[in-house]
C-alpha cells in the first residue's frame, strides 16, 4: 500500500496474494482493531463406562428400560429410569448394556457418577458430581459457584434442550438424584440402587426389578466365559454350580474366572460367594 493520509491525492494501492487463514483485515487507516477468533472446542462429555461381555437373557428388562425412555415423549422432563434389585444382581452391567446399545440417541453427552465408588472413598457430595459434570460441559472453576443449589441451578441451564444421557450407578438416596437430573425434555437418567427410591417413582419415575439369573440363562453365562463345549462336557458339576451361585452373575463371575478344573472338581469347596455375592 503506498500513499499516506496526508496526501489524498497520491496513489492508493491495497493487495493481497496467497492463503490466509483466520482473520485477515485490508483497510486505509485503522485507529483500533481488535480480532476475536473462536475458542478451543470442548468435546462432547462421553463418560460411560464400557459394555459388559458375557452379557446374557436380560431381553424383558432391556425392553422395558426402551418403552420407558420413549414412552414419556411429549411429556415435560426428561425420562427418570430406576434399576433396581438384590447386590449382585446385575443391575450395573444392565444398564451399561443398555447405555452402550442407545448412546448415539444423546449426542449433546453421557455423563457417568459412581456412587459406590464415592462413598468408598469417603463420602458422597452431590455438589461435586456436579462440578464435575460441568466442567465436562466445559465449563471452568472459576465461573462455577459454590453452593450446591447455584451449581444445579447452572447445570439445568447448560442441560435445557439438550439431549443427554445420565448413568448414576450404585444411587442409595433419591436426594442424590434430583439435583443431577437435566433441564431436557429428550434426555434420560438411569439408577441402579438396591433402595425403594420412593421419592423418585412418586414423581414419575419408571422402575425395573432385576431377579436372578434363571439356570438356562446362569449356563450361558457361563458358557460365554468358560466355552460351550466345557460346559456340556461337565453338566453335572455346571448345574450344582448354577444351583449355588442361586443365579447371581456375581457370583457366576468370580467361579467362571477361576482356574480350569478348579470348581468342577468340587463346587462347594471352591467358590465360598455366599457371603460376598
Amino acid at each position: 500500500m503506498t500513499g499516506t493520509d496526508d496526501d489524498p491525492a497520491s496513489e492508493v494501492r491495497n493487495e493481497a496474494a496467497g492463503v490466509f487463514h483466520g482473520a485477515f483485515v485490508q483497510a486505509r487507516s485503522i485507529g483500533a482493531l481488535h480480532v476475536h477468533g473462536h475458542g478451543p472446542v470442548w468435546p462432547v462429555p462421553r463418560q460411560l463406562p464400557p459394555a459388559p461381555r458375557q452379557f446374557v437373557n436380560r431381553a424383558r428388562e432391556i425392553l422395558q428400560l426402551d418403552a420407558m425412555s420413549t414412552g414419556g415423549a411429549g411429556e415435560p422432563g426428561p425420562a427418570v429410569l430406576v434399576v433396581t434389585g438384590m447386590h449382585g444382581v446385575g443391575k450395573t452391567a444392565t444398564t451399561r448394556h443398555w447405555a452402550s446399545r442407545n448412546r448415539e440417541r444423546f449426542g449433546d453427552g453421557q455423563l457417568y457418577a459412581d456412587f459406590g465408588a464415592l462413598r468408598h472413598r469417603g463420602g458422597v457430595a452431590v455438589g461435586e458430581v456436579l462440578g464435575g459434570f460441568l466442567r465436562a460441559f466445559g465449563l471452568s472453576d472459576e465461573v462455577i459457584p459454590v453452593s450446591l443449589q447455584e451449581r444445579a441451578a447452572l447445570y439445568r441451564s447448560q442441560t435445557a434442550d439438550k439431549r443427554v444421557l445420565l448413568l448414576l450407578d450404585d444411587v442409595e438416596h433419591a436426594a442424590q438424584v434430583a439435583p443431577l437430573i437435566p433441564n431436557a425434555d429428550d434426555s434420560v437418567v438411569l439408577v441402579t440402587t438396591r433402595s425403594s427410591l420412593e421419592e423418585l417413582v412418586r414423581d414419575g419415575a419408571g422402575v425395573v426389578r432385576l431377579d436372578p439369573l434363571d439356570p438356562l440363562s446362569a449356563s450361558a453365562m457361563l458358557a460365554a466365559m468358560i466355552g460351550e463345549e466345557r460346559v456340556a462336557a461337565e453338566s453335572g458339576p455346571v448345574a450344582r454350580l448354577v444351583e449355588f451361585c442361586d443365579g447371581l452373575p456375581i457370583a457366576l463371575r468370580i467361579c467362571g474366572a477361576r482356574s480350569p478344573g478348579c470348581w468342577t472338581s468340587s463346587p462347594t469347596r471352591s467358590i465360598g460367594l455366599r457371603g460376598s455375592a
